[in-house]
């Protein structure tokens, strides 16, 4: 009779084990998935913003400064944007969780690879003529 319990106690233990840790990485997966959109979103619209700039640039502006203003946090934690120069893409980045998205970016102007935080992030012409990501 007591042998018959502890199995009981030890199969239902197992059993309610491996539906917690199923939980926590449907849950976790989840998180990651709504962070990356968050962070393509973020991405799709300083890369307009960066389109603006390019135009106003082009259009033979001297002094270009164009203002995008973003969420603080997506999923919950901060995120950096970075403009790089080389691959003509905007990279943006989570650490927690550990998330990347990578946004392509079509202009004509030069492009200074840079580095910005979420909240503001300030599109501006660099006295070399090119365009960079700053946080103000």
């Amino acid at each position: 009779m007591a042998l018959n319990y502890v199995l009981t106690l030890a199969i239902t233990t197992l059993l309610i084990s491996g539906l917690l840790f199923a939980t926590g990485s449907v849950l976790e997966n989840r998180r990651d998935a709504v962070t990356r959109s968050e962070l393509r979103v973020v991405g799709e619209q300083v890369s307009s913003d960066l389109a603006t700039a390019d135009r106003m640039v082009q259009a033979g502006g001297t002094t270009v400064a164009v203002r995008a203003d973003v969420p603080g946090y997506v999923g919950g934690s901060r995120y950096t944007v970075s403009l790089n120069e080389s691959s003509r893409e905007l990279v943006l980045r989570t650490t927690d969780p550990p998330v990347t998205v990578r946004v392509p970016v079509v202009n004509r102007t030069r492009l200074t690879t840079s580095e910005a935080t979420g909240t503001t992030i300030q599109i501006e012409k660099t006295p070399g003529g090119a365009l960079e990501v700053t946080s103000p």
